[in-house]
């Protein structure tokens, strides 16, 4: 046998090569595939799990699960597995959010949604939970809120709610007509104030005097000048009643709801007289009663102090002696009525009354 050449040997060297590599190719591998549960043995011509996926038809969406990855490896025996992303509800502080993926835990789902900053005992079912389709997971994070009511402020930790949780919880009664800030369906938010004002309703009672007139009447009773009061004037009372309204002790309305006269006011009544007045007789100037006048007052028929008039009345002497009609005091009277009850006394008493003034007249 002749030596080969070079060229022959390369050839001959690369014949190998490919001879022995068939087998190695050609040589199927055995894969459990499991989809969404379901389980079956295929042989496998492949060199990755995508490589194999897609030699199957298996399509492979964008949060779909895939195990082990697609760029591994893929050997004989070997299990490769396809979860379906499926929707996922979480409520998150008692709201509902929905993801799509194929978790394989409970703290797959948590990560996804960007909440691995929240503690593990926040979380139901616990982060290390497997997840099973129909779970309901739930992130309740304790909320800090305070509420004030009656002047009194109380901070709580709650779990997600609305207000009316959170004023139930400081135990705070809310009455028919007081408001609570925010609404009492609102949402709690950490770091929420809460306040209560407390409002009532109740009512006052304002009175206020009603004045009385004046009524005159005249009267032929009486005489020109002479005034007789009666009936005495009563103020009348009015009643107003309102509707206050106050928050927190402080008066912010008031409505007038009713009026009541609980008395009417009683006029007084004042009678004036028409009756002409008696007339005294003249007595002409220079008499013996001018005289006297002269002695006890100066003449001064107005004169007034202890003694009235120019003849110096006491008041009890001169309604003593004074006929009907005359004025109530002797200095009111003109000269000839003073005159005219002087003569009255005088009659009577003769000229005693006027001791002084009679001797210097020599009277007596």
């Amino acid at each position: 046998m002749s030596a080969l050449g070079p060229a022959s040997r390369r050839l001959l060297a690369l014949t190998v090569v490919l001879i022995a590599a068939v087998p190695m190719v050609l040589a199927p591998n055995r894969v459990a595939l499991a989809v969404d549960g379901e389980v079956r043995e295929v042989e496998a011509y492949a060199a990755t799990v995508g490589e194999f996926l897609a030699r199957h038809h298996i399509d492979v969406a964008l949060n779909d699960l895939v195990l082990p990855p697609t760029d591994t490896e893929l050997v004989d025996g070997m299990t490769v597995e396809v979860m379906r992303a499926v929707p996922v509800l979480v409520y998150v502080q008692g709201s509902p959010r929905t993801i799509e993926m194929a978790p394989l835990r409970v703290a797959d789902v948590i990560d996804a949604l960007s909440l691995s900053h929240v503690p593990a005992d926040a979380v139901t079912p616990p982060p290390s939970s497997p997840w099973q389709p129909g779970i309901v997971i739930r992130v309740s994070v304790p909320l800090d809120v305070t509420v004030t009511a009656d002047g009194d402020t109380r901070s709580f930790a709650l779990p997600p709610g609305i207000v009316a949780d959170a004023i139930a919880s400081a135990g705070v009664q809310i009455g028919e007509h007081d408001f609570v800030t925010p609404a009492l369906d609102a949402t709690l938010g950490s770091g929420m104030s809460i306040s209560v004002t407390r409002v009532a309703m109740d009512e006052a009672v304002e009175e206020i005097p009603l004045p009385f007139q004046e009524e005159v009447v005249e009267t032929a009773d009486l005489y020109k000048g002479d005034k007789r009061v009666v009936q005495e004037g009563q103020e009348g009372l009015q009643v107003d009643i309102y509707r206050v309204t106050t928050q927190d002790g402080v008066e912010v309305a008031r409505e007038l709801v009713r009026t009541e006269i609980a008395r009417e006011p009683r006029n007084r009544i004042v009678h004036v007289g028409t009756k002409a007045r008696p007339v005294a007789p003249t007595v002409a100037s220079g008499s013996v009663w001018d005289q006297l006048a002269q002695c006890e007052s100066g003449g001064n028929w107005a004169s007034r102090g202890t003694y009235h008039g120019g003849l110096q009345f006491h008041p009890d002497t001169w309604n003593r002696w004074k006929p009907a009609g005359y004025p109530q005091y002797a200095y009111e009277a003109t000269r000839d009525q003073q005159i005219e009850v002087g003569k009255r006394l005088q009659a009577a008493q003769g000229w005693y009354p006027w001791p002084h003034c009679a001797h210097a007249l020599g009277l007596l």
